[in-house]
């Protein structure tokens, strides 16, 4: 599936491969779903910030820190099942 993608040294698309596994290896952990709206949800470590990861993302809305997201992370959408799916590339705006 196409996600995009925070780390510590770059950010953009790649392709991931949809399982679990896979996840869980990208975010180093145990992943915790954010939902941001639009039906797009953010993927990340549950323990990035109690196990000490770098910042990686500032979630900022209307110019207010919200949260900050520790470790490797990524952003993909869901569909009415609640299963991952790509990103649309006009998601890339939102995000």
């Amino acid at each position: 599936m196409k996600v995009y993608v925070f780390t510590n040294v770059a950010e953009g698309i790649i392709e991931m491969e949809n399982s679990l596994e896979s996840e869980q290896k990208f975010v180093g952990g145990h992943i915790e779903v954010i939902s941001i709206g639009n039906e797009i949800d953010l993927v990340c470590n549950e323990e990035g910030k109690i196990n000490h990861m770098q910042p990686t993302v500032v979630w900022l809305e209307e110019d207010e820190i919200i949260d900050v997201i520790c470790g490797d992370c990524f952003l993909c959408r869901h569909n009415e099942d609640g299963d991952f799916v790509s990103i649309k590339d006009e998601d890339i705006q939102y995000i």
